[in-house]
This record gives C-alpha cells, sequence and structure tokens, in this order.
C-alpha cells in the first residue's frame, strides 16, 4: 500500500500527459517540491484531536483538500496574469504539483499504513486534481442556471471529498462510501471518456 501512495499520482499523471496538455508542468513540479519539504519539515498546521470537526478541519488543512486547492491558487494566478497564454492544462498543473507531495507524504507513512491512508488519500487528490477543474471548464463554457450548478458542483465537490475521509474515519461506512463514489466518480468519468477516444483514434 506504501507503493501505491508513492507511485500513483505519478502514474496517473503519465495517463494524463498523454492524453492532454503538457504546459507549465516544470513550474508546477518547482513550487510543488518546495511546498511538499516544507510541509515535511513545519508538520501538521492544524491540530486534529479527537473525532469531530477540529478533525474535519485538520484533514481538510493538512491532508486532503489545501493540497490542491493551493495548487489551483496558483494555477488560477498564471491564467489571469497570462503566464502560459491559454496553453495551460489546469489539471495537468494539479497532478505535476501533486507528485514531489506523493513522494514525500509516502516516505513518512508506517511501515505498514491504514489502507484510507495511503490509498484512499492519494485517490482523493486526483479525484479532485480532475474533478474540480472539470466543473470548473463547464461554469466557463455554459450559461445562466447551468453555469452556477457547475460551479456549485466544483465546490461540493472538496466538501464530498473530505467528509468521506472523515466519515471514514469515524467508521460511518455508508455516508463515507456514498460520498467517495461522488468524489471519484468525475475522475473515473474523464478517464474513460479518454480511453474511448483513444481507442477510436487507433
Amino acid at each position: 500500500m506504501t507503493l501505491f501512495s508513492f507511485a500513483w499520482v505519478f502514474v496517473f499523471c503519465l495517463f494524463w500527459r498523454a492524453a492532454g496538455g503538457r504546459t507549465g508542468g516544470v513550474w508546477a513540479l518547482l513550487f510543488g517540491f518546495c511546498v511538499a519539504l516544507l510541509q515535511r519539515f513545519a508538520g501538521s498546521f492544524v491540530y486534529a484531536g479527537d473525532f469531530g470537526f477540529l478533525r474535519w478541519i485538520s484533514s481538510f488543512v493538512d491532508l486532503v483538500v489545501f493540497p490542491v486547492l493551493l495548487p489551483l491558487g496558483i494555477c488560477f494566478l498564471f491564467l489571469v496574469f497570462n503566464v502560459f497564454s491559454d496553453s495551460l492544462d489546469m489539471t495537468n498543473f494539479l497532478l505535476v504539483w501533486l507528485i514531489p507531495c506523493s513522494v514525500f507524504r509516502a516516505l513518512g507513512l508506517e511501515s505498514h499504513p491504514a489502507p484510507m491512508e495511503a490509498v484512499f488519500v492519494p485517490l482523493l487528490w486526483t479525484s479532485l486534481a480532475v474533478g474540480m477543474p472539470f466543473f470548473i471548464r463547464m461554469g466557463g463554457e455554459l450559461y445562466g442556471f447551468r453555469s452556477a450548478l457547475a460551479i456549485a458542483a466544483c465546490a461540493a465537490l472538496p466538501l464530498a471529498g473530505i467528509t468521506a475521509y472523515w466519515a471514514f474515519f469515524g467508521h460511518r461506512l455508508f455516508l463515507a462510501y456514498a460520498l467517495a463514489g461522488l468524489t471519484v466518480l468525475p475522475m473515473f468519468s474523464t478517464m474513460t471518456i479518454y480511453v474511448i477516444k483513444a481507442e477510436k483514434h487507433g
């Protein structure tokens, strides 16, 4: 399971790069390495405490959501200031950023980590890295109520992911599996679409 935690983001990034844009990867890797190194030495920013709202906040900031929101914000800045023109692929930027984060995190895991830590967290990272840009693109392409619905889905996705992690931690399995399914659905749907397109093009 430690191997999965170490390699999943990198392998998924290779899949994505084979299917989409590549611009901005060097900057994403550099920033991701610096942030991962900082967190490695700084440790947790929020005290986790016992199961409850404080655990939810701690997991949001230190583990599941903020590691994806930070590169998403940096990517928005690059797009606003036209650093890479219109060729910057948001999902690729997030995935490349998360590679050093996943490596440093895997190195810090115990020899026999729990599946939730070694498997579920990397899955959540890639799910958010694919799903949030997907809904952002939809929000920009659609109009009116449908655009607002896509933006709302983008905001709801990380909340569903962190609550799924929180529910697994508290052994609320029905809620955990339901929210986990909603979180990973956009990622697996996108992967399926890319595979179908690749098969059609030979």
